[in-house]
């Protein structure tokens, strides 16, 4: 289902890749972050192309909920306790340097997308809460970041305590987003969608980018893609996971406050009145891996919250590290000209920008602050979750070897897991009755995908690529679509490493 800013919006098309070309630079992943490092490299060259498996910011970057904030929930008592004082307020200014860019290029091409400053608010509810929100006050005191904080006797809400961050920002994602591309494509950078990149290999000093049974040849190439297609021994599969929220859109609801955020372990987690509408997130979990009818819950759970009319709800999707710091930088080493952004953690808005801003300054080799968010660090590996998230991958690759429960074929807008030929298959009927059957274990690994039911996809538990119900990518790591039933197996190409005879 797509989101509410996706719906409220006129989008241009832009073509599908049809022939063999070139460039200097190839992005591939056309959201905010693959926009965002287009507009800062467009400053030095137009000889740009973008590429997208499906449409401009069709993914994360047009389903957020709106927010361009440097408050990304608890983070700065744990970046001040874990990395000390410097990085801390670097992770703080370079946040709100981004914020501040994001105004800019606004009002520089007039991209219309009801940008507005407005503070953004942690709140508590119990006191439990309230001592951690505590903590990050005194952390926001040490980094000198303006605030304001309130106890349950100035507030006349059932909230207990509130962290305000001042002068943060709000607009439409989606909006921003096509109006970056537009101007972008009027600069003369090439934007193709529905191209899916197959393989990459090396050839003396440049790269051959197969798409769409073409061939992009190129001496840099980014990775805006959430995952990366290629690990080079870095086990970046094994240092980040994917999590889903729902989103659920309501109108006239009674929220006064508009960007608010929950400190605690609750099923509603963000709440943002965007002018007439209301926009809840919550019911975060491993992508592929909701709970059933937790959707329905959560839709009453937040209806009682706002007592607002429900419009719409989907779910956004996103990567996020171990270390809580997104990675943004050179895939491997700097002589191989591939670079990497992810794990932005669900603050895209933000981080998107300071993504494009370094890699470009990498691309040129132009000065740019100690990178704190380096692909190769090894703060990522090696703790408590890490063990216990990759545990959780093997669990889910090794349950392909499960018996499918159903025997009965789904009902209308249904899917269900089904065993043909001692072999796994999605089943989903649509409105008009029809089925859908598709293989439904992932190209990318193997896994045994599940189905959404608020998008109606098949969403992988293991590394969080994501299908249509007739077996179309939506978003990768996987390269390959889901075949239909009688079209034989799915295509398992994993690309975990780059292979020794790529590199020649």
């Amino acid at each position: 289902m797509n989101s509410f800013w996706i719906t409220q919006a006129n989008s241009q098309a832009y073509p599908t890749l049809s022939n063999s070309t070139n460039a200097s630079i190839v992005i591939i992943g056309g959201g905010l972050c693959g926009l965002a490092t287009a507009y800062y490299l467009s400053q030095n060259t137009k000889d740009i192309i973008i590429v997208e498996a499906d449409r401009i910011a069709y993914g994360a970057s047009g389903r957020s909920t709106g927010k361009i904030s440097a408050q990304h929930g608890y983070i700065y008592h744990n970046l001040l306790t874990r990395y000390g004082k410097k990085l801390a307020k670097q992770y703080y200014e370079e946040n709100t340097a981004a914020l501040a860019a994001i105004d800019e290029i606004i009002k520089k091409h007039a991209i219309a997308c009801d940008f507005e400053y407005c503070d953004a608010t942690l709140y508590a509810m119990n006191e439990e809460e309230v001592k951690t929100l505590e903590k990050e006050y005194q952390a926001y005191l040490s980094l000198d970041i303006p605030c304001t904080y309130q106890t349950a006797d100035s507030l006349k809400s059932p909230m207990q305590a509130q962290l305000t961050m001042h002068h943060q920002a709000r607009f439409d994602p989606y909006r921003y987003a096509i109006g970056l591309a537009s101007y972008l494509a009027k600069k003369g950078i090439r934007i193709f969608e529905h191209s899916t990149l197959r393989d990459i290999k090396k050839a003396d000093d440049c790269y051959h980018l197969y798409v769409n049974e073409h061939i992009i040849t190129a001496h840099d190439v980014v990775f805006a893609t959430q995952f990366p297609f290629l690990d080079d021994k870095r086990f970046y599969f094994a240092r980040m996971y994917s999590e889903q929220e729902q989103i659920i859109a309501f109108a006239k609801a009674n929220i006064k406050q508009q960007m608010l955020l929950h400190i605690g372990n609750h099923p509603i987690q963000s709440i943002h009145a965007y002018h007439d509408h209301t926009l809840v997130a919550g019911n975060s979990h491993k992508s592929g891996q909701m709970k059933k009818d937790s959707y329905n819950e959560l839709q009453k759970l937040a209806q009682a919250w706002v007592q607002g009319r429900f419009l719409t709800q989907w779910s956004s999707q996103d990567y996020i590290t171990f270390d809580k710091l997104p990675m943004i930088g050179y895939l491997s080493s700097e002589k191989e000209h591939l670079y990497f952004a992810s794990g932005f953690r669900k603050w895209g808005n933000t981080t998107s920008h300071i993504a494009g801003k370094r890699i470009s300054a990498m691309i040129f080799h132009q000065s740019y602050q100690e990178n704190i968010f380096a692909p190769a660090r090894l703060s990522s590996f090696f703790s408590l979750s890490f063990v216990k998230e990759n545990g959780n991958v093997l669990y889910e690759f090794f349950k392909r070897k499960r018996k499918a429960e159903d025997v009965d074929f789904p009902s209308v807008n249904e899917g269900k897991i089904m065993n043909f030929d001692d072999h796994l298959y999605g089943v989903y009927c649509d409105e008009h009755n029809m089925l859908f059957i598709v293989d439904i274990t992932c190209p990318h690994a193997g896994c045994i995908c599940n189905f959404n039911t608020v998008d109606k996809t098949w969403d992988c538990p293991c590394h969080g690529s994501r299908f249509s119900y007739q077996g179309n990518i939506i978003k990768g790591p996987a390269q390959y679509h889901l075949n239909a039933f009688g079209d034989g197996f799915n295509t398992l190409d994993p690309h975990f490493l780059l292979k020794d005879d790529d590199t020649k």
